[in-house]
């Protein structure tokens, strides 16, 4: 498997959760990243969502608490 930029959401609070994603793939401009949540549910949520509203695809890792972003 590609090693893909990680961006760890782990110990964020909920709240801040959009604008670290909108840092990292706006303004750092990465195109693919792993983008780790944790086993939170509200925390998945919260950045499916946000992909979903960006445009961004993804695929949720069944085996690990994680999603593969790519733009």
């Amino acid at each position: 498997m590609k090693n893909f930029t990680k961006i760890d959401l782990h110990g964020l609070r909920h709240a801040d959760i959009e604008a670290t994603l909108a840092n990292e793939f706006f303004w750092k401009n990465i195109k693919e990243a792993e983008v780790i949540t944790g086993n939170s549910i509200k925390m998945k949520k919260i950045v499916k969502n946000w992909f979903k509203k960006n445009k961004i695809d993804y695929f949720e890792f069944t085996n690990k608490a994680s999603f593969l972003a790519y733009q």
